[in-house]
């Protein structure tokens, strides 16, 4: 058995910091800018795919039904912030 995988790319070409969140757990990093981080879905179903929604400062990356949500920076995972 195959496990689904799915790659989001993000940079952040603006002048301020933005803050990226991934959903449904609420968690939250800080993308300095010119930072450029890799959100990475695990598990589901084969053809599941992210949802974005964008506002002024925020990225807000829902994940699918049984996925697995990490941020990757430079090929490493970081944690999510403790405060943005």
């Amino acid at each position: 058995m195959s496990i689904f995988i799915q790659t989001l790319s993000y940079q952040n070409a603006s002048k301020q910091k933005v803050v990226l969140i991934v959903e449904p757990w609420a968690e939250q990093y800080g993308v300095e800018p010119g930072q450029q981080v890799d959100i990475v879905g695990q598990g589901g179903e084969a053809g599941s795919k992210f949802e974005l929604l964008h506002t002024d400062n925020e990225i807000i990356v829902f994940g699918w039904a049984n996925s697995v949500v990490t941020v990757m920076r430079d090929g490493e995972e970081i944690s999510p912030d403790e405060q943005n």
